[in-house]
């Protein structure tokens, strides 16, 4: 991660069974802790918030230490400056949302109209904490942390407990908080297509123990990954733009090529794709007479094999220099009967119609 740093950790601590052994370094941004239930998520953020204490920690966010042992320095949440989101809102339920948003404010009265505005929640300044839906009470809570100026922004899986008709509702949301907020934020989730759609990158953690975060088109070829998603799901993760619209075509840009869609995006709008491995053919020769558009040159990487099964790693490039990786699975006959091998030339097919609107930002 090239990044700067703005929050480094080092916690080792033993929570009942788990023997957490963490070490985070987050940038500006949004990255996704993301591992299965019992990894350590939650007791990490709690430990970074002061909210649990741990054998060992050293915390430093931007130029201040939170957590020292060593010289024992241990501030405790409220001098932080961290803004913790919780599964549950937490709002007073006595207070009206004007007075749980002021609770904690920090922020001057400008901040005070932008945060209003971005999270709509004007229309519901004198309404009651009982009397509002499930994606109303997150937004009322978000609001409110970002009202007390963090430096940090932790959301444990906001949209927890919510259809998905109000998970579509709070994402615009989100996603503005994500791209106008230059803080690092920390967005736990274990569900992957949240974390496409919100993440810049991702840190994993497994049995207590975290993996160097990596970008998020990267992660996705990661072991641990892999064992989160399932096979079933794997696959890569494009960021594209739409260029041009043609012949009922959508004609998507990315690092490495183009790729053609039925999907009708907005022209400019920039996107983020899901191509599954099961959705990638190859060839050793530039195909002819097929009804499959997307034919994009590139070059073996990686062989997986997984019993009748083969993951073939593919690094796509295009003229100027820009290259992305694919994943395209495919059977163990079919890897040998084309005599695949790592550093080889291969040519990656995808119909059209597999480039969907799976996940996307503005």
């Amino acid at each position: 991660m090239s990044a700067k740093i703005l929050l480094a950790a080092e916690i080792e601590s033993l929570i009942g069974t788990l023997h957490l052994r963490a070490s985070i370094n987050l940038p500006a941004g949004v990255t996704a802790l993301v591992g299965p239930s019992g990894a350590g998520k939650t007791s990490l953020a709690d430990i970074l918030a002061g909210l649990q204490r741990a054998g060992f920690s050293h915390i430093r966010l931007n130029d201040r230490v939170l957590a020292d042992q060593g010289s024992s320095v241990m501030l405790r949440p409220e001098q932080r400056r961290i803004g913790y989101v919780f599964q549950d809102a937490r709002l007073f339920p006595h207070l009206s949302v004007a007075t749980n948003l002021r609770y904690g404010m920090a922020a001057g009265m400008r901040r005070w109209e932008d945060i209003l505005g971005m999270l709509d929640l004007k229309p519901l300044l004198e309404r009651r904490p009982g009397t509002l839906s499930g994606g109303e009470a997150r937004r009322v809570a978000i609001g409110r942390v970002l009202l007390s100026e963090p430096e940090l922004l932790i959301l444990d899986e906001p949209l927890a407990g919510l259809d998905p008709a109000r998970k579509e509702r709070l994402y615009p949301y989100l996603e503005k908080i994500c791209r106008n907020h230059k803080l690092p934020i920390l967005f736990i989730s274990h569900q992957i297509d949240e974390v496409i759609r919100l993440a810049d990158y991702i840190q994993l953690i497994e049995n207590g123990r975290t993996v160097p975060a990596l970008p998020l088109e990267d992660a996705f070829s990661h072991p641990v990954m892999q064992r989160l998603i399932g096979r079933h799901d794997a696959g890569a993760i494009l960021t594209a733009r739409a260029e041009s619209r043609e012949d009922g075509l959508t004609r998507l840009d990315f690092p490495g090529g183009h790729l053609l869609t039925v999907e009708p995006f907005a022209l400019g709008q920039n996107i983020r794709l899901r191509i599954q491995a099961r959705d990638v053919s190859l060839s050793r020769r530039r195909p002819k007479d097929i009804s499959i558009l997307n034919i994009l040159e590139g070059r073996i990487t990686s062989i997986r094999g997984h019993g009748d099964e083969v993951d073939i790693g593919v690094a796509v490039a295009n003229d100027n220099g820009g290259a992305s990786n694919l994943i395209a699975r495919i059977t163990h006959h079919s890897a040998e009967r084309l005599k695949l091998k790592p550093g080889e030339p291969v040519f990656a097919l995808i119909k059209a119609v597999a480039v969907t609107r799976k996940l996307f930002s503005d």
